[in-house]
Formats: structure tokens, sequence, C-alpha cells
């Protein structure tokens, strides 16, 4: 990879971390990790000192490998007259350009098994999927295993897409009828 490739990719990675950490709550920490999908170059930048950064991945690894990796989906608990638990099902990002305000929705979604995973969703009732791209979203019957995998998040994943997606709105933004049917 060229030296000149990677530094846009950093500078890339510090606009992404500079956004992330002004919305995160106090007491909340961040990694971004940027990578080639073949083997080659990884960078990442996060708002934690190496060493604590370090011992989180560790720890995220230990949670992965049994399968407890995705707390924020963890069930809540009973509700009773003391303790009332809400869960949210969605979170809407208005469209800021748009008259009537449309724009993304990341909802949570029941799995056949394991935890609910969460879609990124427009208003037309597509989700972005994991080969970045939009494609419709089928019934909860008809979606398949392979439907599951491309389509489906975990909520900071979800998160990280959409703000990426904010960030740079013209390039997600799907083709008008008339560009579609251009050859």
């Amino acid at each position: 990879m060229s030296t000149r490739l990677l530094k846009k990719v950093e500078a890339l990675a510090r606009d992404l971390a500079h956004m992330i950490s002004g919305k995160l709550p106090g007491g909340w920490g961040f990694g971004l990790f940027l990578f080639t999908f073949k083997p080659g170059a990884t960078t990442w930048i996060s708002n934690a000192n190496r060493e604590d950064m370090h011992g989180m991945l560790r720890d995220y690894l230990d949670r992965a490998q049994t399968g407890k990796d995705n707390e924020l989906d963890a069930p809540s608990p009973p509700s009773t007259p003391m303790h009332i638990g809400m869960v949210p099902t969605r979170y809407e990002f208005p469209d800021r350009d748009s008259v009537h305000g449309a724009g993304l929705v990341i909802k949570r979604r029941r799995q056949r098994v394991g935890p609910p995973l969460w879609a990124v969703c427009d208003q037309a009732g597509n989700v972005w999927t994991r080969q970045q791209e939009w494609e419709w979203e089928p019934q909860p019957s008809s979606r398949d295993d392979a439907f599951l995998e491309r389509a489906r998040w975990s909520l900071l994943e979800a998160v990280a897409v959409v703000a990426v997606m904010e960030r740079f709105r013209p390039l997600f933004s799907r083709p008008s009828r008339e560009e579609e049917d251009e050859p």
C-alpha cells in the first residue's frame, strides 16, 4: 500500500474520531480500526491511551469467544412497579437537507437464534449491507441466512455506519429512478 493512500486513510480516521468523540457521553471511549480486506495495512485511532485500548481489546475478544460480545443487547430486567425496563427499538437520524425530514433509521431486529441485531434502513424499506449497497428488505419469513449475514449489525457497528453515511452523504444516496434507467 502506498504511503500516500495510508496518509489519506489516517486523515479520514482522524476526522471520524473527532466526530465520534464529540457525540459520546462522558465516561465512554472508542477505538476505530481501518484495514484492507487483503492482509496488508491496518490503522486505528482511539480516545483511550494505548494500554487501556489493548486491555479493552483483550476483554472484548474474551467475551466474543464466549458469545457475550454484544452487551448492549442484553435482555432488560422484568418490569415491576419499582423498575420499568425500557429497550430502544429504533434510532432515527433525520435528513437535515430534506423538507420531509426523512433520513436513516437504525431498527432493532429479532433473530431466529441469539440476541437481537440491528438494521440500517432508509425510508423506502431498504437496508444497508456489508457489501456497501442498499438492498430491499424482504418480509421476515423470506429472509435467509445469507441476507441476515449481509444486512445485520451490532448496535455499535450500525451507529458507526450511520456516522460515516452522515459525514459523506452524497456517496451513499440512492440514485433517482431516472438515473437507474440510464444505460
